[in-house]
């Protein structure tokens, strides 16, 4: 409710810059101030309409006859800081929609230190949770999931996120290689590890088995899988999961 007079104020002063003030008769006798007579009123008028302005043809400064004096009514715009309520405005909307009160842009464009926290907190609380919801509901709605087709949305451009991604493959490599140690040491199955690593159990026999329990030419199966995962990790191109389901069938 506050922006629209604080807008309309500016409009007022940017435009028609409103009751500037009054100038006033500064003529005085014996008895005091004299009041200036209605064609003295009207003839100032006129001289200062006609003859003085900031257009270029008209003079900057204004030179009267009688003496005058003048009594300011407005304020300017620093005055009235509109700029400031239009700030505490954006702030109160940003909270109610989620988004710290430091992403509110400034008028000095200052930046805060904790500024890439704060985004990457609005993605992942507010912009991706909406957009996986917007993103399944098209999805649906078109029927691509009856085919096994995703809409999905990438955040790959967005710098606070790459940060917190790097990490997060940090994270699982290092969870994926200790579940591989616990397997090879005869301690977890396959299955067990695709569940460390957030993969899907495989309905093949052998993903149950522990290391031990499994036959020689299992065993070449399961190695072959770790050469091919581990050959992929060296390259860049994934952590290590042996996740090839249709081996060992």
């Amino acid at each position: 409710d506050n922006l629209i007079p604080v807008y309309k104020a500016r409009n007022v002063i940017y435009v028609k810059r409103g009751a500037l003030g009054f100038v006033v008769s500064a003529m005085k006798d014996e008895t005091g101030t004299l009041a200036m007579q209605p064609e003295e009123k009207r003839e100032l008028l006129e001289e200062y309409d006609n003859n003085y302005g900031v257009d270029g043809t008209k003079f900057p400064y204004a030179v009267s006859s009688i003496p005058i004096d003048f009594i300011r009514t407005s304020l300017s715009i620093q005055e009235l800081q509109p700029f400031e309520e239009t700030l505490n405005d954006a702030i109160m909307i940003a909270g109610a929609l989620g988004v710290p009160s430091v992403l509110v842009p400034r008028k000095d464009q200052s930046t805060f230190s904790n500024q890439k926290t704060a985004e990457k907190t609005v993605y992942t609380s507010k912009v991706i949770p909406m957009a996986k919801r917007f993103c399944e509901e098209i999805t649906q709605m078109f029927g691509y999931d009856r085919d096994g087709y995703y809409i999905d949305v990438d955040y790959s451009h967005v710098d606070c996120l790459q940060e917190g991604q790097k990490e997060k493959e940090e994270v699982s490599t290092i969870v994926s290689e200790r579940a591989m140690t616990e397997f090879m040491n005869g301690v977890i199955t396959l299955n067990d590890y695709r569940a460390r690593i957030e993969e899907c159990k495989i309905e093949i026999p052998l993903f149950d088995k522990l290391l031990y329990e499994m036959s020689n030419e299992e065993r070449e199966i399961v190695k072959s899988i770790i050469s091919i995962t581990k050959k992929e990790s060296n390259n860049g191109q994934r952590v290590e999961k042996p996740s090839t389901e249709n081996e060992g069938k």
